[in-house]
């Protein structure tokens, strides 16, 4: 089961773009550029781009 929806990003870590996936971020509340996929980390597929340190952007959420 798949869904887009908003999410809260933050790129400080690592610059986030279209394709990218997602997991677990440092910072509360948001989720970071996933450096090493396992299929236990993965949150997301980002579906747009983002610039700055922190935004919320649409990702394609992915449930097992």
């Amino acid at each position: 089961m798949s869904r887009i929806v908003r999410c809260k990003v933050d790129a400080s870590y690592a610059a986030i773009g279209a394709g990218d996936l997602l997991s677990t971020s440092p910072t509360p509340g948001h989720a970071v550029r996933a450096e090493m996929a396992t299929p236990d980390s993965i949150l997301s597929n980002v579906q747009e781009l983002m610039g700055g340190c922190t935004a919320t952007i649409r990702i394609l959420l992915m449930l097992p």
